[in-house]
């Protein structure tokens, strides 16, 4: 569960991210914050339209580029647009140094024995996926004996100890949550004969998750290919017992949650600013940490960060999805979910009402 110290620093090195020339320029252009129709924002409103990256994933825009051209109702020869996403490539690999330098303080690191860190798994595969995979050259290549990531300063022209003072700090604070430690805990408890088990596990994907096996169940859409390699892991987890079973759900949970913090949430701070607060939630369900609502008075669109007024959620949340639906009068109605963001209500939050 994340703390405040959590979000406190997370908001810390979003502030140095905007100082950036780079970023402030690209910001300009996204469509949730430039309304016009036309040229670079129209663009990426269509990328956005086809996949859902420019809303979800603000911090790796690597990845429309790769995926724009494979897209039928993109342009990316509007004025512009190339130069743009050229442009943007500095965003892409400082996200990445990050996220994959805060990876690189885990225990065991860069020999996890997880199964989800073997070959050509949905977190490891160099075919394009959701989120930020576990690439080989990040895992190899000494992070982990640094104070700080290496370079991101340089990309995105800002003051490197700025910058540096806050990313530690984000790593320290995610270092203190109870994911974490649990993770921690567990590799430490590993005897060899869990590791044995971790490793035949490993073992057993190998023939599961090559290439045959993967275009046998679907030779051309991604997101059917990663599931296939997710589902693929996730049985062969299931089999494994005891602390192997243990770390390995573990390791999900903290995998999940330094992303959810240094891609996602701070992706959104970033590209977007600070969490709006909606007076007129509807329909709000909570169930756990899950949320659904309906927002019938404010666009908020495919991802944001939101605070409600409303006494059942305290914290800020994530929006990860929406959906439409008609009822039997014909009148269309939006449908929301998100996820809680446990102790973000004072350190999100900015003056921004909706």
């Amino acid at each position: 569960m994340t703390t405040a110290s959590t979000w406190a620093a997370t908001r810390q090195l979003a502030e140095a991210w905007s100082r950036s020339p780079i970023v402030q320029d690209y910001t300009a252009q996204l469509p949730a914050n430039n309304p016009s129709d036309r040229g670079i924002p129209e663009m990426l409103r269509n990328i956005d339209s086809s996949t859902g990256l420019v809303s979800h994933e603000p911090l790796i825009p690597n990845k429309w580029e790769l995926m724009a051209s494979e897209l039928p109702f993109v342009d990316l020869n509007v004025r512009g647009g190339r130069q743009f996403l050229e442009d943007a490539r500095p965003i892409g690999f400082a996200a990445e140094r990050n996220t994959a330098w805060i990876r690189s303080r885990l225990p065991r690191f860069p020999l996890i024995p997880t199964p989800q860190l073997g070959r050509h798994t949905h977190r490891t595969s160099n075919e394009l996926g959701q989120g930020l995979g576990w690439r080989r050259e990040a895992m190899t290549g000494g992070l982990q004996l640094l104070s700080a990531p290496p370079g991101v300063s340089e990309l995105l022209r800002i003051d490197k100890r700025s910058h540096d003072t806050a990313i530690v700090a984000l790593a320290d604070a995610l270092a203190d949550t109870p994911e974490w430690a649990k993770f921690a805990e567990l590799s430490a408890r590993l005897t060899p004969d869990d590791r044995r088990a971790l490793s035949e596990a490993r073992k057993t994907l190998t023939p599961l998750l090559c290439e045959a096996a993967v275009t046998a169940f679907e030779p051309d859409r991604m997101l059917r290919r990663e599931q296939y390699r997710k589902d693929t892991v996730a049985s062969v987890v299931d089999q494994l017992a005891g602390t192997p079973a243990e770390f390995a759900l573990a390791f999900d949970e903290i995998d999940e949650l330094i992303d959810l913090v240094s891609l996602s949430v701070l992706g959104q701070l970033i590209a977007y600013g600070g969490p709006r607060v909606i007076v007129d939630p509807q329909n709000l369900e909570r169930e756990g940490q899950n949320l659904t609502f309906s927002s019938p008075t404010t666009s908020i669109g495919r991802a944001a960060l939101l605070k409600f007024d409303d006494p059942m959620v305290a914290d800020c949340v994530l929006v990860t999805g929406f959906s439409f639906h008609s009822d039997e009068t014909g009148d269309v109605h939006d449908s929301y979910s998100a996820v809680i963001l446990p102790n973000s209500r004072d350190s999100l939050l900015d003056e921004s009402v909706v």
